[in-house]
Formats: structure tokens, C-alpha cells, sequence
């Protein structure tokens, strides 16, 4: 390190810098890095956020303070003593204290939660040679207090919401969040409250208003478009609790060691109690450590939620996390009067450029950049009834990326939002000190536009909350995985086989498969001044993959028919499965193929690759050519859901008795060469047809009739017909 060391300095000051002989490699490794220096008060306290609270924190009154310090992970249990140790003794110097220790192993996580006198916060923030924060132990020292903030005046929104008489008591949905409401009119007999922390008696009823609101939106989606109420009780684990600033929050635990704890008591036998709500195939996570950014280096509460995905079968729905701008206030670049004589299609350069041009604050917040958990963005879109004036105007079109949703990308440059769904609109208004500024009104709410659910009430009617961003998105999504959840049971009661260990996986796939960019392709396009490769992998960092239409997943017409696989591959393994398309193609018609596949990978936290194995398919058809739309080819197979449309519209030869397209699922190893551990899937695909003169567009009948015969056939190794 010395070594090298002195060659960058070497190389930094003279770029013509003459290399000892042996060593003129490191030239070239040079001139694409920007810093090489050992880690440090940078790395520790600077990127990680916590010099900005504790310098927001020292104008106010406190005497202590309290954050958790990530150590270097060590598997050997004698260093992790020492290590441990070490950084206690420092911590006892200063007047400090340790509250609470975490060890996982399996993600490679040791961390203290730690108490800390405000002189070391003044001491640090004072620059002074602090020795705990030069302990080479020490990773990074992180705050501590995740708080969401639930704003809006409760109100009457006059709707009649009838909550559901029969309810399954089994739940299959898990909501970690605050503490609802639960004789909410709306909640009543929905909820199974677990509060083994006894966060209730820190609550007062006007307090209760996350937990509520996202308990509300699983449960009946927005209230203002009812269409799917909940077939079966919601398990409910709170993990947030009121502070002294009136927020929700998680400030005196370590977020990831009580995940770990809540995901374990769902489904082991823990002290001799049974597992608590081993049925549940989907937990919401509209919370995080929204103090870190991610930033190429996967999180803890990111590597943890992946190996539970994996080590449980269960799907993770997480937020992509919110940012504002400064003060809520947008700059417009022009006069208000000029950006409101705009059409909202006009508006729409304005509100995406200033996303894009603070994209790098803007990143996403832990865990959202887990490869397995379904990640979740806000759309700009409810189903309110949005009103201008000449005083308060709409910043841009209905549906495109909210403008408070974190952008991505993912781990090694994946899609990341996985998708976007209905976050609420909100309205601008010109700041009265700048012309040039609007003031985005997302703070107080007390009428449309916005996402409707319940919110907590002492008496009277005012029983409604509007709200916004990517808390209420991840819950509208979760809504509809219960409604994904309803649909494959009754497949596995017409005497479908799926086993039950594919229905988190398949639910991750049923949730994607109906998402397309559509018109907001050219939207983006258009307003970055980009196009081709170039604009597709900028517009996925604001969409994902789109906003899904859940209906095009769970439901066949007449024009389309979807057909669903599952499975498991290990490293080197692959299967194919057969799309018959009995129709005669000499004809010109427009032909869709949407394909998506969802798998829970292993992992290798200490490796840069990370996912242990990758699944990907490739399409075999050497007759119709498809045309891709929307992501890039070299994107979508970065994660652990791939998701594709393909468009024909062109008359080709083809023989209708000649077996079909070809989907082959591949699996190969990534970040373990010598990996055995197999690795669940789910594939879905869709094939559709618009009207075209003289073909027939039965399409549902003409391949359910080649489909069916194949179900009775089991499976060979290698070949599958499509179920």
C-alpha cells in the first residue's frame, strides 16, 4: 500500500511521471481513477451523511447522541471479539456507551449501536484527532434516526368503503411499518398486530398515521378507485415508533438486526415458539435507512434482504425512497406565468432535466438496491380529480416519474426502480420571493390530488389522508401482489401444479409483466435529447421498467394469451420451454411477445459480482424477427428480473405445425464459480394480436387447444411445454 501510495503521488504531480521498470502497469490503472487514498474520515463520517446531522444537530439542545458503527466483518469469532473490543474501550473513553451489538454472518455484518456525548460530536465536527474515529476497526458511523414523515390534513373525503365480513385468517401479506390503527372502520377484523416490542404504549392515536395509511393501501388499494379489497388477513410488525419531533422513526435499534429478527420469527421455531405467519409469500418494506445512499457498495439491509429472499422464499416490495428538492421548492428556469401558459406535455422538459441534473443526490435509499426485493418508484398519478387554477398548476403529465422518486441505477448498473406505480400528483404554486421558483405543495395536502387511504382518527368523520411518493406506490404494488396471490391459488385448485415455494418468485414476475415505457419512451427521449441505446438506459433509471398493468398478468383475452413456467436451475443447467402459435403469419398483423423472468438469487456478499448465479432466457426463433422496445438488451439481464417486449408487425412464411418460438432458460454461475445451490424462477410470457383482415384472433382457444395436451406429459430435464 506504501507502495503504492507513493506511485500515485508520484504520478499526480508529474503525469509524465517515468514508472520504475516492472511497475509502468500502473500507469494505465492511474489515468482512470480519480483518488487512491487509505480509508478514512471520509469514508467513515463524510459519505456516509452523518457529518450533515450531527452539524444540523449541534445548534440544538442535546447531551447525547446515537448512531451505529458498521465494524470490517470478520468470520473468525476471536477477531470480531477483539475488534469489538477495541472499539468499546474508545467508546468508554469518550463517555460513551454501547447499547446494542449485531453479528450475521451470513452477510457479512458486525455493527454496534452506540451512544455518543455531544463533546465527541463537537470534537469531530471541530476537526480534532478524535482516536475512535481513526479506529481502523470501524467502517462507517451512520445515524440512526430513519424517520418517515406522513404529512396531510386528515379529512372527509365523503366515500363509502364496506370492509369485507368473510376474511381468511392465514396471511400471506407482511406489513413492517409503524403501528396502524387497527379499529380503523376500514381495518377492522384485516389486521394481526404482532407488537412484541410493545411500540403501543408509545403511540398516541393521531401518531398512528404510516402504518395506517399503508395498511389501508394493501387492503383496499386507493380509496378512490376500490376495485380488489383483500381476501385474507394482514400480518403487521411494527418497527417504527413516535420521536420528539411527532415522526415515526427508527432511532434507537439497529434496522437490520430487527428485520432479521421479524423475518426469522414469521418462519422458524424461535425459543420454542412456532413460527408466527409461515404462509406469508410477500412482506412490504415502505421504510429503510434512507441516510444511505447507494452508492456501488450493496448496503447491509440490502445484502439481508436478499439472502432471506433466497433462504425463504419470500419477496421483499420495498420503496425506492424519496428526496425533495431544498425547501420543496422547484427551479423552473423561467417565469412562473410562462411555465404555467405551458401545456403539461410542454412542462414535462423541465421537470425531468431537473431530476436528471441532480440525479447523484437523488440516488436510491437502502435497501431499495436489493437484486432480489421487487424495488418500487412513484409515478405521477392517482385517481383523483386534479383541478388548475391560474394559481396552482400540475409540474407535468399524468403517469410519467414522480419528481420525488429516487432515480437508480442498481447494483453493477441493474434496473433499479424495478417498476414505478401510483406515488400521487400534487400541485405547483409560484413562490411569492422568485418568479422563477414554484413551490411544490406536497407538505399539507387537505384535498385531491394525491393517493387516498385511511388515516387515524379520534372522533368525527375526518377519517382520510392524502398522501404521496414511494411509500404509498410500494403499498399499491403489495395490493396487487395479494391479488396475484388470489389468482395462483385458484390455478392451483383447477389442477395446476405449482408448488408453493414458486409463489413469491411467480408473484415478483406477475407483478412486472404487465410494465411498459409506452409513450413516455419518446416523453424522455425527447426532454434528455437522447435516443437509441443511449436514452433507454438513462429512461430506466426513472421508470424501471414501467408502470405495470397487473390485469395484463393475471387475466387471458380473446387477442392474448399468457402462459406461466417455474423451476429451479443450478450452475450449468438450462430448460427450454415451447410457445405454440398455431396461426398463419403470411398475412401482415402486429404481433407483441412480452416475456419476463423473476428469480431469487444466492449471494456472495464479499464479492464484488455479489449474485452467486444468474438466470437469464434467450428467445429461438429463426423465422419471425422480433423487434426489441424499451430496455436495452445489456441492461435487463443485470438483475434478477428480466423483463422484455418484442413487436413483429411484419407478414412472414411460417409453418404453424412446426413446435413454436423456443424459450430457453439458462443458468450459469457469477460470482460463484463452484456454486451447487439451485435457483428458483418464474417465466411468464404473453403473446398478443391486433385485428388484421382475414386472420383469426381467437388467440386465447388457438393455443390453449396446443397447450393443454402438454400439461399431462411430465416434463423432460430439458424440454418443457408451457403451463
Amino acid at each position: 500500500m506504501n507502495q503504492i501510495l507513493s506511485l500515485w503521488n508520484s504520478f499526480t504531480q508529474d503525469a509524465n511521471y517515468e514508472f520504475p521498470k516492472g511497475q509502468t502497469g500502473f500507469r494505465d490503472v492511474f489515468k482512470q481513477l480519480k483518488d487512491i487514498r487509505r480509508w478514512g474520515i471520509k469514508e467513515r463520517l463524510v459519505e456516509t451523511g452523518i457529518i450533515d446531522d450531527w452539524r444540523a444537530m449541534i445548534t440544538g439542545a442535546f447531551t447525547t447522541t446515537v448512531c451505529e458503527i458498521e465494524l470490517v466483518y470478520t468470520a473468525n469469532s476471536a477477531k470480531q471479539h477483539s475488534r469489538e473490543s477495541e472499539v468499546t474501550t474508545l467508546i468508554d473513553a469518550i463517555g460513551g456507551k454501547v447499547l446494542q451489538r449485531s453479528v450475521i454472518d451470513v452477510i457479512k455484518y458486525h455493527a454496534l449501536l452506540v451512544e455518543l456525548p455531544r463533546t465527541f460530536v463537537e470534537d469531530v465536527l471541530a476537526n480534532s484527532n478524535v482516536s475512535l474515529v481513526l479506529a481502523e476497526s470501524i467502517m462507517f458511523f451512520k445515524s440512526t434516526g430513519q424517520s418517515v414523515v406522513t404529512n396531510g390534513h386528515t379529512i372527509n373525503a365523503n366515500i363509502a368503503v364496506d370492509p369485507p365480513v368473510d376474511i381468511i385468517d392465514e396471511p400471506v401479506i407482511a406489513l413492517f411499518d409503524g403501528l396502524p390503527l387497527a379499529n380503523h372502520p376500514y381495518m377492522q377484523n384485516l389486521l394481526i398486530i404482532d407488537d412484541v416490542d410493545n411500540y403501543a404504549d408509545l403511540y398516541t392515536v393521531d401518531k398512528m398515521r404510516h402504518g395506517t395509511s399503508m395498511a389501508s393501501l394493501i387492503s383496499y388499494g386507493d380509496l378512490n378507485r376500490i376495485e380488489h379489497i383483500t381476501t385474507r388477513k394482514i400480518y403487521v410488525r411494527p418497527v417504527l415508533k413516535p420521536d420528539a419531533s411527532g415522526n415515526e422513526s427508527v432511532s434507537d435499534i439497529l434496522l437490520v438486526d430487527k428485520i432479521h429478527e421479524a423475518v426469522r420469527r414469521l418462519f422458524e421455531n424461535i425459543d420454542g415458539e412456532n413460527p408466527i405467519a409461515p404462509n406469508v409469500k410477500v412482506i412490504n418494506l415502505s421504510i429503510g435507512e434512507y441516510a444511505r445512499l447507494f452508492d456501488k457498495m450493496i448496503s447491509p439491509l440490502a445484502r439481508l434482504l436478499d439472502w432471506l429472499s433466497y433462504k425463504y422464499n419470500v419477496l421483499f416490495v420495498v420503496s425506492a425512497g424519496n428526496h425533495g428538492f431544498h425547501n420543496d421548492i422547484l427551479e423552473l428556469g423561467e417565469a412562473f406565468s410562462t411555465f404555467a401558459g405551458k401545456s403539461l406535455a410542454e412542462r414535462n422538459d423541465t421537470v425531468i432535466n431537473a431530476v436528471n441534473n441532480d440525479s447523484r443526490n437523488r440516488r436510491l435509499r437502502s435497501p431499495a438496491e436489493s437484486i432480489n426485493a421487487l424495488t418500487v418508484g412513484a409515478s405521477f398519478s392517482d385517481f383523483s380529480t386534479l383541478v388548475e387554477t391560474q394559481q396552482l398548476i400540475a409540474p407535468c403529465v399524468n403517469g410519467m416519474g414522480h419528481i420525488v422518486s429516487a432515480v437508480g441505477t442498481g447494483l453493477r448498473r441493474s434496473i433499479k426502480p424495478d417498476v414505478i406505480y401510483h406515488g400521487g400528483r400534487f400541485l405547483l404554486r409560484e413562490h411569492i420571493g422568485n418568479r422563477n421558483q414554484a413551490i411544490m405543495l406536497l407538505s399539507s395536502p387537505a384535498r385531491a390530488p394525491g393517493v387516498l387511504s385511511a388515516a387515524p382518527f379520534l372522533a368525527g368523520t375526518d377519517r382520510e389522508l392524502y398522501t404521496h411518493g414511494t411509500s404509498c406506490a410500494t403499498a399499491l404494488i403489495t395490493h396487487e401482489a395479494a391479488r396475484c396471490y388470489d389468482v395462483i391459488t385458484s390455478l392451483v385448485e383447477d389442477g395446476n401444479d405449482i408448488s408453493t415455494e414458486y409463489f413469491a418468485v411467480l408473484i415478483k414476475a406477475m407483478l412486472s409483466h404487465g410494465a411498459e415505457w409506452g409513450e413516455f419512451n419518446n416523453v424522455y427521449s425527447s426532454a434528455l435529447d437522447k435516443s437509441g441505446r443511449g436514452a433507454a438506459d438513462l429512461i430506466h433509471k426513472f421508470i424501471g421498467y414501467g408502470l405495470p398493468n397487473t390485469d395484463k398478468a393475471i387475466s387471458c383475452t380473446e387477442r392474448r394469451v399468457t402462459l406461466i413456467g417455474v423451476g429451479s436451475l443450478k450452475n450449468g443447467e438450462a430448460e427450454v420451454y415451447t410457445l405454440p402459435l398455431p396461426f398463419d403469419f403470411s398475412i401482415k398483423t402486429h404481433k407483441k411477445l412480452t416475456i419476463t423472468l423473476a428469480s431469487f438469487a444466492p449471494i456472495v456478499p464479499t464479492n464484488q459480482r455479489y449474485r452467486a448465479t444468474r438466470i437469464w432466457f434467450e428467445i429461438k426463433d429463426p423465422v419471425l424477427k422480433w423487434e426489441r422496445t424499451d430496455a436495452s438488451d445489456k441492461a435487463v439481464v443485470r438483475g434478477t428480473l428480466q423483463h422484455e417486449i418484442f413487436i413483429n408487425d411484419k407478414a412472414r412464411a411460417w409453418d404453424e405445425n412446426d413446435g413454436g418460438i423456443k424459450l430457453k432458460v439458462n443458468c450459469s454461475f457469477d460470482a460463484d464459480k463452484t456454486t451447487t445451490e439451485a435457483t428458483s424462477y418464474a417465466i411468464m410470457v404473453s403473446f398478443e394480436m391486433k385485428n388484421a383482415l382475414g386472420v383469426d384472433l381467437d388467440v386465447y382457444t388457438k393455443i390453449a387447444e396446443k397447450v393443454r395436451p402438454r400439461i399431462q406429459i411430465q416434463p423432460m430435464a430439458e424440454e418443457r411445454g408451457a403451463e
